[in-house]
């Protein structure tokens, strides 16, 4: 015979009745983690985080986007080796990948920035 609970479900036995429980699944721990997955992601992030904080200098710009897209290519490869080996890499990889972007693209922009800056300065210059 079937009851109606206080939520509006139906449960076998009545009001009261304790639900069956889920059957037994040993306890599987995460995987270990990899010393050269680990290295890699660490090797992404601070590549990235330089390409962040360099990006907004005028000639560091040039510098941020090689770093910006090194970091993003060892993130790819951190990525690929952690799926090889059956690993989950650590959560700064995605902090590495969003960095690295953010230090690419702004290298890109503030570089283009930066050269017209200076060409009208110059351009400035040259007219006195």
């Amino acid at each position: 015979m079937m009851y109606e609970n206080n939520n509006g479900f139906y449960q076998p036995g009545g009001p009261g009745s304790i639900p069956p429980q889920p059957p037994y699944q040993p306890y599987q721990p995460y995987p270990l983690p990899d010393a050269e997955v680990d290295a890699l992601v660490e090797a992404a992030f601070s590549k990235s985080l330089a390409a962040t904080i360099m990006c907004g200098f005028p000639v560091a710009s040039i510098i941020a986007i090689v770093f910006g897209n090194t970091g993003l290519g060892l993130v790819d490869r951190a990525k690929r080796l952690a799926a090889q080996r059956g690993v989950r890499p650590s959560g700064k990889i995605v902090a590495a990948n969003v960095l690295g972007k953010i230090g690419k693209i702004a290298g890109i922009a503030l570089t283009a920035f930066w050269g017209v800056y200076f060409f009208i300065l110059l351009a400035i210059l040259m007219s006195f």
